[in-house]
């Protein structure tokens, strides 16, 4: 299946090391953010261990804050 992303308009196209770099937003009392490359990581873990392989993938943000890891 090919596809591409359809990012909105301002949005950034990023790869996966760049997610690294999303500033995550402070926790609060009842939530508590996962950073966007902690979630890929595992959602790439648990389709692998389904016997899923990812072939391609594409990354869109808005409103990116880069910061230095």
């Amino acid at each position: 299946m090919a596809g591409k992303l359809l990012a909105h308009v301002g949005a950034q196209y990023i790869d996966r090391e760049g997610l690294k770099g999303l500033e995550t937003p402070q926790p609060t009392d009842s939530w508590t953010p996962i950073p966007h490359y902690d979630l890929v990581q595992a959602l790439e873990g648990q389709l692998l261990a389904r016997g899923i392989t990812i072939v391609k993938e594409q990354f869109a943000v808005r409103r990116v804050e880069i910061r230095r890891v």
